[in-house]
């Protein structure tokens, strides 16, 4: 099942070509998220009672056929996956009963104090997003996705865990190179690099999807 959203293409919406310009594909997407959001309870009152909010992390859109002004638009939103903090959702917007556009996204659940940081997902509204769950079979039959997106689930390792990690480090690099890298499948913090107390590694666990 699909969530649905409508809306119509407003004139001021229209570019020196005599389409919808392209700024205006995002803007669409985004209030048919913004709309899937607030079904499921990440509404304006959970907004203002937990301090937590949703926060695009990456997007790709795919622009297939032109619309005009006034035409009239719908956005089929499906879940894809979810963890405990992130969901991916796949939109597809409809003009006449054609796709004229498409968006696949990444959004996480952010907690905004003191520093945005990510939280995991109430388990009841992790329920009402898994009503849109793409089924597998529409899931294999996607078109239009240029690479596969995936979400990834990090798995903290505590002090205690670095020391074999930081002796391997120092035998590679010397004890006095700090290593500064960002991977697809690793990240570390300075302190986690040096052994200090309060380093952190995270080691991705990434599940294709």
């Amino acid at each position: 099942m699909a969530f649905t959203y409508h809306t119509k293409v407003h004139s001021d919406w229209i570019d020196y070509n005599g389409h919808m310009q392209d700024a205006y594909y995002g803007l669409v997407f985004s209030h048919g998220v913004d709309a899937l959001q607030d079904e499921v309870g990440f509404d304006r009152a959970y907004r203002q009672a937990t301090g937590c909010t949703i926060y695009l992390v990456e997007e790709h859109k795919y622009f297939l056929k032109e619309v005009k002004d006034a035409d009239a638009l719908a956005v089929n939103i499906h879940l894809i996956s979810q963890t405990d903090k992130l969901f991916h959702l796949y939109a597809e917007m409809i003009c006449a009963q054609k796709t004229v556009a498409l968006c696949e996204l990444i959004e996480m659940h952010v907690q905004q104090k003191p520093c945005p940081h990510g939280v995991p997902i109430p388990q009841h509204i992790a329920h009402a997003l898994s009503a849109y769950q793409m089924k597998d079979q529409a899931l294999s039959d996607l078109k239009h996705r240029s690479r596969k997106m995936r979400l990834r689930k990090w798995v903290r390792l505590e002090p205690a865990q670095l020391t074999d990690f930081h002796r391997r480090l120092s035998s590679a690099a010397g004890e006095n190179a700090v290593p500064r890298f960002r991977s697809p499948t690793t990240q570390i913090d300075a302190g986690a690099a040096e052994g200090k107390a309060g380093g952190v590694l995270y080691t991705n666990t990434t599940k294709r999807q």
